[in-house]
């Protein structure tokens, strides 16, 4: 937790990502200027503790909520969460309506592309992930000076300062292929009809950023499109030049959308 005012930002990262607190760093110092904001792990990932429980979409977002009340945070919330953790923020801000303010969406997935995810599919690369960590073969390859995942998400370990980007891979390490991860995945389809049930968030505030690098998938692309219809406040823009993590790539774009969202709720 950093900064002081309201409304407090909260930060949230996508699936297998292992920290929010070094995922958001530079994004998170900066609006911390001018608020209070956090970056929080969820359980299986970072410095929390793993869980036997479910990793059911309401289970989690009541992890979150009583996390926040717990840690003596208080309302109102901007809830931003990247790509997976598009179905917690819905979520949250269908459950706890009158604590949520603003979401903001960093490439975040329409709740009814998950709905129809191939659950099995996705599952692949990080039983992979997971049989790669446990035989120690990650580490082995970051070693070499080969950082896994093959993705544009190892950015990070170049970006960020050489203590926290140590930090980071520790942390990737620690949670390759973590099996509260994998009960994430396991449960998207699940999850994402339960956001759909919940309908929209109403007039509640919805920033959408979309990568252009994700729109090549067509399928991505229309669904993307369709997230201004879960709010009748929406906003929505494609960030030119993007991948999938936009926040690294334009992390300026992200960082201004949100100063102009809390400017909108003075």
């Amino acid at each position: 937790s950093e900064g002081k005012g309201t409304p407090t930002v909260v930060f949230t990262v996508g699936s297998g990502t292992p920290s929010a607190y070094t995922d958001y760093y530079f994004i998170q110092k900066e609006i911390s200027k001018i608020t209070r904001t956090i970056s929080y792990d969820r359980l299986g990932y970072g410095w929390s503790d793993k869980t036997s429980i479910d990793r059911n979409i309401d289970q989690v977002v009541d992890e979150l909520h009583t996390l926040l009340v717990e840690s003596g945070e208080k309302p109102p919330y901007v809830l931003v969460g990247h790509s997976l953790s598009s179905l917690e923020v819905i979520r949250f801000a269908q459950v706890f309506s009158q604590e949520v303010v603003g979401v903001v969406l960093i490439d975040g997935g329409n709740p009814r592309f998950y709905a129809t995810l191939s659950e099995k599919a996705t599952l692949v690369p990080m039983y992979i992930l997971q049989l790669a960590g446990k035989s120690g073969l990650i580490r082995t390859l970051g070693n070499l000076g080969i950082l896994l995942p093959l993705t544009d998400e190892k950015k990070r370990a170049y970006l960020l300062p050489e203590e926290l980007s140590e930090i980071d891979k520790a942390l990737f390490y620690k949670s390759s292929g973590d099996k509260n991860n994998i009960s994430e995945v396991k449960n998207i389809n699940e999850n994402a009809n339960i956001v759909i049930d919940g309908g929209d968030i109403g007039n509640i505030p919805l920033i959408i950023l979309t990568s252009e690098k994700s729109c090549n998938d067509m399928t991505w692309r229309k669904t993307h499109m369709q997230l201004k219809d879960w709010s009748t406040n929406s906003e929505q823009g494609i960030v030119k030049e993007s991948s999938h993590y936009i926040h690294w790539d334009k992390p300026n774009i992200v960082k201004e959308r949100i100063k102009e969202l809390l400017e909108s709720l003075d």
